[in-house]
């Protein structure tokens, strides 16, 4: 079973166990996982184990009476119930659960040994990106006596080991996966560098002593192991800088681009997956302004044009330019009837009006384009044609925006044929990543196209497998090409020549068919696109890449 963890908006659960077990238990731990390919919202299981794994489930049943209890920043719900089936423990979680974590406690009975009589109490704590501030929350300190709470800061992960909200010296914190055994110091910190190697476990280790006759308790000690996992942030996670002001209509395949201190989105898909409408495409033009002191500004209206998803807008001198995509010409609930178009359209924002170009030579949708030296080259895509079958294209096209009247010039035929494809501009060449193939295939390949030869080059595959490739989005600033893909992973290149993708962080929220765009020369915006698990994202987030060495 793979472990995973993937979440979305501000909620906790705590789960509250108590248990008896047999001795077996002292050498395995609770561990709790979401995983987010289970059920719409993700599924939260707990496994009993000596790590972050599922074991024997004949386990399970010590902690299978597990109540759970969802809260906010501000109160606590009443207890929900974990259901054990199929040799598993879990939760189906609901959409309320977005961007929670989850707490677990549970005693075992007390045991002596040495002459010391002791008593074990277990917990475990998880959740989404440690960039998230939910990690913050004292919440969970209500139930998780000894807890451990995460802070990220660039590289760097510090963890505060906390007993009943005091922090706690010399606390033996066990990270797994290096071998490592660390520290707490005065402070109740410990920090780890996340560059070194991933991270997706750790276990802490405290032993408070029990005054004699205090509630007559029947022990000496309390042995405290406390279990923390963080799987979807294996590598840094990437800090937002700010957030702008969330879009007016939540959308995925359109377009968007930077033009001047102006944030630009046009068209895209606005209802559910797989569901195609004239009413469920936007025919809308948005702008923001992005400048520093614009933070809290307004999205405007600027312009409207037909209803169009899985188009490209791109932003040269001073125009934008809109480019193919495609029309549902079914109302909602008709057989979809979808047809790619060829129509480019040019918009002056000081105008306010579309001007019609020269339009592509076929109809075009589910490509991407991008600007290098005044021309835009337009790769990947199909043609549908209503009810007939889709014509794969390979023909790449350019045209030379800083020609007045130029027409569209065929450059190439590329050496695939792919669709939900990103095309970057980077060092003098047209880069193009992942997408899927004519043969229905997600492919993380990367192909180079070098317009000065017109010849194409294999690039380095992108990191991750299985939906990494589908539905990115890639943009060049500092010098390094970045793409950000379905997981939620930023990765970047560092030229043309280089041999390998390199590992950048995990973003906020796992995005496709969304839109990754330069702010300025250092920093990117993200805006729109959906994940499988939390549907569509109205946030606008900027992000400042820490590049790899």
């Amino acid at each position: 079973m793979k472990f995973m963890c993937r979440f979305a908006t501000g909620v906790t659960l705590i789960v509250v166990i108590c248990a008896s077990c047999g001795s077996f238990a002292y050498a395995h731990f609770p561990w709790l996982v979401i995983q987010p390919a289970s059920g719409e919202h993700g599924r939260l299981e707990c496994y009993f184990s000596e790590n972050a794994q599922p074991d024997d489930p004949d386990f399970l049943k010590y902690v299978s009476t597990a109540s759970v209890r969802q809260v906010t920043t501000k109160e606590l719900s009443e207890p929900l119930t974990l259901t054990l089936e199929n040799d598993e423990l879990f939760r189906e979680l609901d959409q309320s659960a977005r961007n929670a974590l989850f707490v677990l406690q549970t005693d075992l009975p007390i045991k002596e040994r040495d002459g010391v009589s002791y008593l074990v109490r277990y917990g475990s704590k998880t959740g989404k990106s440690l960039s998230s501030s939910t990690w913050q929350s004292t919440l969970s300190q209500k139930v998780l006596e000894l807890d451990v709470v995460p802070t990220l800061v660039k590289d760097q992960l510090t963890l505060k080991i906390l007993s009943n909200g005091s922090p706690v010296q010399g606390a033996e914190v066990n990270v797994l996966e290096r071998e490592e055994l660390l520290t707490s110091n005065e402070q109740g910190e410990v920090t780890i560098a996340l560059n070194e190697k991933p991270i997706n476990a750790l276990r802490v280790k405290f032993v408070s002593q029990v005054a004699p006759g205090e509630q007559n308790p029947g022990y000496q000690e309390i042995r405290y192991y406390t279990t923390l996992t963080f799987p979807d942030v294996s590598y840094l996670a990437i800090p937002v800088e700010r957030t702008l002001a969330e879009i007016p209509e939540a959308v995925t395949s359109f377009g968007a681009a930077v033009l001047g201190s102006t944030l630009y989105y046009y068209g895209g898909h606005t209802g559910g997956a797989h569901h195609y409408s004239d009413e469920s495409q936007s025919p809308h033009l948005w702008a923001l302004d992005i400048k520093e002191s614009s933070t809290k500004g307004q999205w405007k209206q600027v312009a409207q044009g037909p209803r169009l998803q899985g188009l490209a807008l791109v932003s040269y001198e001073n125009k934008l330019y809109r480019i193919g995509g495609f029309e549902a010409h079914n109302p909602e609930g008709a057989e979809k009837d979808l047809w790619s178009v060829s129509s480019v359209t040019s918009l002056d924002p000081e105008v306010g009006q579309w001007e019609e170009m020269p339009p592509l030579p076929e109809g075009r949708s589910s490509f991407d384009a991008a600007v290098l030296d005044g021309v835009v080259y337009v790769v990947g895509g199909w043609q549908l044609l209503g009810g007939e079958e889709s014509r794969w294209h390979e023909t790449v096209w350019s045209l030379d925006l800083k020609q007045p009247g130029a027409h569209w010039q065929a450059e190439t035929k590329a050496p695939f044929e792919r669709r939900a494809v990103s095309v970057a501009a980077f060092a003098g060449k047209i880069f193009v990543m992942g997408g899927m193939t004519s043969e229905n295939e997600i492919t993380t390949e990367t192909s180079i196209y070098d317009p000065k030869t017109k010849t194409w080059a294999q690039g380095p595959k992108l990191i991750g497998e299985g939906m990494a490739g589908f539905g990115s989005s890639s943009f060049a600033v500092g010098g390094r090409l970045y793409c950000s893909t379905y997981e939620g992973v930023l990765q970047s290149l560092s030229s043309p020549e280089a041999t390998h993708w390199e590992m950048v962080g995990n973003l906020e929220h796992a995005r496709f068919f969304h839109r990754m765009v330069a702010l300025d020369e250092t920093r990117l915006l993200l805006i729109g696109g959906a994940s499988m698990q939390s549907g569509k994202f109205e946030e606008v987030e900027v992000i400042q890449p820490i590049q790899a060495d």
